[in-house]
């Protein structure tokens, strides 16, 4: 498995490595992950091509970053003032939401799960840096 972020970085790459215990223990050993942090086999923002294209058979990531490649992507992961934990587990589970993440990663070769959730996502995504009320402006 090919992530986004170091191993030891907190939650999200701790995260992916207890997954992979996780996989290794349910199985009785027989399925074990082997987790490989941003660019020890692929660079950080190269794990969706990784694996769409068969180089890595699994992938550990946030969806926003293959806005460029699927538009659609980003609404599978925390968006600034979006769903909370709760609100996208029921449209993901009961609302269709896994369907529709199915439908539109199919094209690239891929089925993605949800494996964890940050929350709601705070504020905004900025192209500047913001440090007062004014840089809010526009």
């Amino acid at each position: 498995m090919v992530t986004s972020w170091p191993k030891n970085f907190p939650a999200l790459g701790t995260g992916a490595n207890d997954f992979a215990r996780r996989v290794e223990q349910l199985s009785n050993g027989r399925m074990q992950i082997r987790v490989h942090g941003a660019g020890e086999l692929v660079p950080a923002l190269e794990v969706f091509d990784a694996v769409a294209a068969g180089t890595a058979e699994m992938g550990h990531s946030a969806s926003y970053y293959w806005r460029g490649k699927v538009a659609a992507s980003q609404f599978f992961t925390a968006v600034p003032f979006g769903m909370n934990t709760t609100e996208m587990n029921a449209w993901l589970y009961h609302g269709g939401g896994q369907e529709l993440w199915d439908e539109i990663y199919a094209n690239h070769n891929l089925k993605p799960f949800a494996v964890g959730n940050t929350g709601t996502q705070m504020a905004g995504w900025f192209k500047k840096e913001i440090n007062s009320l004014e840089d809010m402006q526009g």
